[in-house]
Parts: C-alpha cells; structure tokens; sequence
C-alpha cells in the first residue's frame, strides 16, 4: 500500500515558570492511543497501525514499522527496542538502532499487554483460542 505519513507540526512556547513547552501535531488520519518517551524520542503507536519516533530535540521523525491499517493495541519500549501488538495477533520486536523486526507471534489472538523485562526477554498477555496465556521469549 502507499505510505501515508501525514505531516507534522511542531511549536515551542514558554510557560509562566519558564517550563519549555513542546507541541507535537500529527495529521495524519489514525489516533494516536500509544506514547512513549525514551531519551530525547517520543515514540507513537495507534489506531492507524504505524509505529513512528520523533526526536524532541529537532523534530526529525521516522517511521519505524511498515505502515498498514492494522491497530496498534499494546507497545513497550526500551532504549533500543519497541515490542508492538497489533490487533490481528501480531506481536513484533523492533530494534531501533539496526532498524531490524523480529516477528514473536503471527496467530489471530488478542493482545492485551507487552513489555519488555529486560535486553534479553520480552513478555506479553494475550488470548488465544478461549485461553488466556501469559509468555515470555528469549530474544
């Protein structure tokens, strides 16, 4: 499918206590419902299925996972990874500097959480054919 990245807006302003204030807009179409601040990255996830990474500092942004209309229904992340759950089942580990997706789990299931224990584990809850699981893999 095409890639629809929308734009993005950004403004700077000053509180009254000199607190800096940083505005991010996203236009495109799909909601988002995930947010994650690691470092100087604002990382999104949502509705619109797309998994994308600002840098604050700058307000360069990236796409980190490949756009489709499959929503994003659970994500963690770390100082190098994003865990993403989309809603068909899918559950996919992103490293961030190598830009390389390892797929964990591709079953039409229900994904309620994800997170990442530590650089060699992930976990996440979900539900699959009328049972609830809660796993952990060595990644």
């Amino acid at each position: 499918g095409m890639l629809n990245s929308g734009s993005l807006d950004i403004s700077r302003s000053e509180t009254n206590n000199n607190n800096s204030l940083c505005n991010f807009k996203h236009t495109a179409s799909g909601l988002v419902n995930h947010l994650h601040l690691v470092g100087n990255y604002l990382i999104a996830g949502g509705k619109g299925g797309s998994v994308w990474e600002w840098d604050v500092t700058w307000g360069g942004m990236r796409l980190l996972s490949r756009h489709d209309s499959n929503e994003v229904v659970a994500m963690a992340t770390s100082g190098k990874s994003v865990l993403v759950g989309k809603k068909s089942g899918v559950l996919y580990l992103l490293d961030r500097v190598a830009m390389h997706l390892v797929c964990l789990l591709d079953v039409p299931s229900e994904i309620y959480q994800v997170g990442i224990l530590d650089e060699s584990r992930v976990i996440a809850a979900y539900k699959l054919d009328g049972h609830s699981y809660l796993t952990i893999w060595h990644v």
